[in-house]
């Protein structure tokens, strides 16, 4: 008896339909990281010119009200008028300072050597507080 013996073909692999259905979980996964991943910040309004005449109070009768301006000093302590004060006792100020009338404002004014990520963690909660009438101010210096 004589065996045949028969020429098998060498198995191929296709990679294209593996490269395709990888470059597809691909570009999923990228879309998806670019759109999820967007950091968070707050919006913030430059300041108009500084030649600008100020604008007229809408009751021509009232005198405005000073801003109340919070310092932040170097190392973590907080300033009302000069005045140190604790941290526990910054959102009462702020909200009787607010409820005066709709057109007082609050500025935060922090110290050159304060960390970035701490005047932006402090001014997110104080606009929690007082939305759109609480604003970073910046010094000049006086070189």
């Amino acid at each position: 008896m004589r065996f045949r013996q028969q020429q098998a073909s060498i198995p191929t692999i296709n990679l294209i339909p593996m490269l395709n259905v990888l470059l597809g979980v691909l570009a999923f996964f990228v879309i998806i990281t670019m759109t999820l991943g967007q950091p968070r910040g707050i919006t913030i309004q430059l300041p108009a010119d500084a030649d600008a005449p100020p604008e007229e109070l809408d009751e021509p009768g009232e005198d405005p009200i000073p801003p109340l301006i919070i310092r932040l000093g170097d190392a973590g302590e907080y300033f009302i008028d000069d005045v140190p004060i604790p941290y526990e006792g910054i959102n009462p100020v702020m909200q009787e300072h607010l409820a005066q009338r709709d057109d007082t404002l609050v500025f935060l004014v922090a110290d050159k050597q304060v960390p970035y990520e701490d005047v932006i963690d402090f001014l997110v909660e104080m606009k929690i507080l007082g939305g759109d009438r609480v604003s970073l101010a910046l010094e000049e210096s006086g070189s």
